[in-house]
């Protein structure tokens, strides 16, 4: 079980055992007033987003404030303060519902993984960031042998920095290179160089309090050739990280890539034969990679690293054995949920239900605020009931994510939680849609297989979500 601030790929996450409540945001129409219900959880996790950045990347569409080159400057320094304070107040008002007394020893058990992610978490002066872990502390406890993670992006810190967040408690570190090319960087709109990304490197391995370290590549960059994916790969393995997480570039409608790529028009061999630029439709752009040289970049991927000695456990993310993301674990097993805090957090309980907070600063300060109000009239608190749309919800939840992973969906779970006859649809609708080379489905367990069906699994999930009379049929 576990807490969680933010969303996915944003966030703190914490790692607890318990059924905690969390609380739901409802917009007033016409005001910037958010109304707050109180839900018990069967697990918690909960996500805390950092949402201050130097610069937004032109793919980024995160809830971010922007800093500019000067992280330390007084005005940059008192939005932090200011952020960081409304963070902890929610972390302090949010209560414990009355069985988390349940488990053995009848007291909350500690959080057992913290995350923080989104923005650029490395831009926090340390004596922030350990405001924040005192403060989870001081409300859930935290385990000794924790996992505390964070997300850190090259050229925002250095050595001491480094080492004043390791005795804080992070002890797992996850940077955030997204390419070893340098024009790649360039035309991604990154803030760092490469020179930074090795001194990163360097530094985070030189650290003896880092106990796991991460990093991340995305592929389907403009400008990115097979030899220079390649050469990023090869790079990526001879710095030897614990994990390697490998996203395929999303096009995001409000981000500057949107902007440029979005009339783009493909001819028949895949390649883009228009760059179209809203901003200057003069001014080149390089060409995204197509659709087959992207699906050859993800088995480019594969390979690389299973030879390297990395397990491909989920369709983004690879792992020497044993060294998985602790906090990944949970949201890909479909049966827990999370717990979120701060700007643009989402909560998705085991009901199935999911909760996003305010994307923009003065509505979650307001959100923060309205909080102490149900604190103290715990009388307008309630129970989430049990419904045809809730259950077929966390029925979808349970197999987008279980099958993005190679630990796949577990069939005796699912057949205890939602029965017989939805077990029974799912594999009629298996065998009949799905390629049998795509799929590995014995009794106890459904998977796509690698790199195949790992590759085309949005298309694969899609075409079982309209098959599944279970998930629009009451």
């Amino acid at each position: 079980d576990f807490l969680c601030f933010g969303d996915i790929h944003e966030g703190i996450l914490i790692h607890c055992c318990g059924t905690v409540p969390f609380i739901i945001p409802c917009a007033r129409s016409g005001a910037s007033l958010y109304s707050c219900a109180f839900y018990p959880m069967e697990t918690a996790e909960c996500l805390l987003p950092r949402t201050h950045l130097h610069r937004r990347c032109h793919y980024c569409d995160f809830a971010i404030s922007l800093v500019g080159d000067d992280a330390e400057s007084h005005i940059a320094l008192q939005g932090m303060r200011r952020y960081v304070d409304f963070l902890i107040r929610e972390i302090a008002l949010t209560p414990y519902s009355s069985s988390t007394g349940d488990f053995e020893g009848g007291d909350q058990p500690p959080l057992r993984t913290v995350f923080f992610g989104g923005g650029t978490p490395s831009l926090l002066p340390p004596d922030l960031l350990g405001s924040v872990i005192e403060a989870l502390r001081e409300r859930f406890g935290i385990d000794p042998d924790a996992e505390i993670s964070m997300e850190m992006d090259p050229g925002t810190f250095d050595a001491e920095k480094l080492t004043q967040y390791v005795d804080l408690g992070v002890n797992r570190v996850s940077l955030g290179l997204q390419s070893f090319d340098a024009d790649v960087l360039k035309w991604a709109g990154r803030g760092h160089t490469l020179e930074q990304s090795r001194e990163a490197i360097a530094a985070v391995r030189a650290n003896r309090g880092v106990e796991r370290w991460s990093l991340d590549l995305i592929s389907g960059m403009p400008g990115l050739t097979k030899k220079a994916w390649s050469d990023s790969l090869k790079e990526a393995v001879d710095v030897a990280p614990h994990h390697i997480s490998v996203y395929d570039l999303q096009i995001e409608e409000e981000t500057l890539f949107g902007t440029w790529y979005n009339s783009l028009r493909f001819g028949k061999n895949g390649k883009n034969t228009t760059m179209v630029s809203n901003l200057n439709s003069h001014m080149a752009r390089p060409e995204l990679p197509s659709e087959d040289e992207s699906a050859e970049m993800f088995h480019m991927a594969s390979k690389t690293l299973r030879d390297a000695g990395y397990e491909h456990y989920e369709v983004s993310s690879y792992a020497k054995v044993g060294l998985r993301c602790a906090h990944n674990q949970v949201y890909w097993t479909g049966r827990q949920g999370w717990y979120g805090f701060g700007m643009s957090a989402t909560s998705f309980t085991a009901h199935g239900k999911q909760f996003a907070r305010p994307r923009k600063m003065r509505d979650y300060e307001a959100y923060v605020e309205a909080m102490a109000a149900f604190i103290d009239e715990p009388s307008r608190a309630r129970t989430i009931k049990s419904s045809f749309e809730a259950r077929a919800d966390a029925l979808l939840e349970r197999l987008m994510l279980g099958l993005r992973t190679r630990n796949g969906v577990d069939l005796v779970h699912l057949r205890q939680d939602f029965g017989d006859a939805v077990l029974a649809e799912i594999v009629s609708a298996v065998r009949a849609g799905w390629p049998e080379e795509l799929v590995e489905m014995d009794d106890y367990r459904l998977t796509l297989s690698d790199p195949g069906g790992m590759l085309v699994s949005t298309q694969l999930i899609s075409t079982l979500m309209a098959r599944v009379s279970s998930l629009h049929t009451p």
